[in-house]
């Protein structure tokens, strides 16, 4: 016998296996449906009983009670220093993310070079600018040649377009100007 033949003798055993098997699942249904029919004339059908239906109590809590009063979570507001502090390592948490940056190393390294300082972003945005820029007038000279730069420029905004570092910058320069 060849191979062919071998498959289709498979397959129509399995055709015939499949119709017997629905042959004999319809039987079985019929069977079932003939109980119910000859079981309802002597016992009453579900749908006729009465439900039963759990009533719920309601219970009232005392006037007193704890669980009715909010609860709120809040840290103590911080002292001064506290919050200069957190804005001082919020701007350099921020500015670390930054170091790598081509265009702000080479600022840094011309501000270096120009004042002699080590000065960064952190220092000039601590509210101390205008002290800086009459101490080191050389400054505003490097800030304008960086500006021109479009990719340092993109770093800037990315850096002062920064929710926190704005609020920490704005931290800063109010206790500044409240020092004054």
């Amino acid at each position: 016998m060849s191979w062919l033949g071998r498959v289709s003798i498979v397959i129509i055993v399995i055709g015939l296996a499949f119709i017997a098997g629905i042959r004999l699942y319809r039987n079985y249904e019929e069977h079932l449906s003939q109980d119910d029919i000859s079981a309802g004339f002597n016992q009453p059908s579900m749908s006729s009983l009465a439900p039963t239906v759990e009533i719920p109590v309601f219970k009232r809590f005392p006037e007193n009670n704890k669980m009715n009063d909010d609860i709120f979570l809040e840290d103590a507001p911080l002292t001064t220093e506290q919050a200069q502090e957190q804005a001082r390592q919020t701007i350099t948490s921020i500015l670390e993310d930054y170091r790598d940056n081509p265009q702000l190393q080479a600022f840094y390294q011309d501000i270096k070079q120009n004042t002699g300082q080590s000065i960064d972003l952190a220092a000039m945005s601590s509210g101390n600018m205008g002290e800086l820029l009459k101490q080191y007038p050389q400054l505003q000279q490097t800030i304008a040649k960086h500006a021109q730069d479009p990719q340092f420029t993109q770093a800037i905004q990315e850096i002062f377009s920064n929710p926190e570092f704005i609020r920490s910058v704005s931290v800063l320069q109010q206790t500044q100007a409240a020092s004054k």
